[in-house]
């Protein structure tokens, strides 16, 4: 028999409208079918493409997840009397060298957090922005012993994405 749940199942399938209705078959559905608009933390929809017709490309932005990490990442800082500078326009400081930083290594509570925030990170870069990839890569590596220059960069990350949170990539779903 079908299950006493209620479930929103998403499909992202070349045909989606066949998987629904063979979930429906083992599930009862909210009623109706609709294009996504979410999925895994990004905000998607339809997009036109000068030229078009009519709308005939998928887009996905981080945006929405961005502007949290960074609310919280600014919460935290204000905690410390700090503020998230957002004048940034690279996502690292020019000419910054991780492997030649030799400020304090943080404590264990800072490396816990310092270990979140490259989670994020990485997780932003899934979500396609891949302008901050290296940057992330490379402060990912100290994630073991990791000083107050390496977080103070992620800081600086952080800065860059919250002047440049707008970002959206965009696919032919053909």
């Amino acid at each position: 028999g079908k299950a006493n749940a209620v479930i929103s199942p998403v499909a992202v399938a070349e045909q989606p409208k066949y998987v629904m209705e063979n979930l429906a078959k083992m599930f009862r559905l909210k009623d109706g079918y609709a294009p996504p608009t979410r999925y895994l933390g990004t905000t998607i929809k339809k997009w036109h493409l000068i030229g078009d017709e009519e709308p005939r490309h998928w887009g996905h932005s981080s945006e929405e997840y961005v502007k949290q990490a960074i609310a919280n990442v600014e919460a935290e800082l204000e905690k410390h009397g700090r503020r998230l500078c957002g004048r940034f326009s690279t996502p690292m400081t020019a000419n910054y060298r991780p492997e030649l930083d030799y400020s304090a290594h943080l404590t264990d509570g800072g490396i816990n957090y310092y270990m979140e925030l490259i989670g994020i990170l990485r997780w932003i870069v899934e979500l396609g922005r891949l302008d901050i990839m290296i940057n992330v890569s490379l402060l990912s590596s100290y994630s073991m012993q990791p000083r107050q220059g390496h977080l103070d960069q992620l800081f600086h990350i952080f800065g860059y994405l919250k002047r440049n949170k707008r970002a959206t990539i965009v696919f032919d779903e053909s």
